[in-house]
């Protein structure tokens, strides 16, 4: 019993490059806000660019185009 409840439990969970990408952006949100110290940007900015780079190269180039449009449409907007 307790195995089938393991089972179905780790069924549910999945991630995708969708995520991965609405995480990204969490990062960027974040760190505008000065979420974090100074000490952990390092790290914070290493793990950012390896998410980032993952997600270039495994969504599909319509997300990708939109994820590299999309700042650039936020500057256009703030001037």
């Amino acid at each position: 019993m307790t195995e089938e409840v393991q089972n179905e439990t780790t069924a549910e969970i999945s991630l995708n490059i969708n995520d991965l990408a609405f995480m990204l952006k969490m990062i960027d949100v974040v760190t505008e806000r000065g979420g974090f110290r100074g000490s952990e940007l390092v790290n914070v900015g290493t793990i950012r660019n390896k998410l980032e780079a993952f997600v270039r190269a495994n969504a599909p180039k319509e997300e990708a185009e939109e994820t590299t449009t999309d700042g650039d449409a936020n500057a256009e907007q703030s001037e």
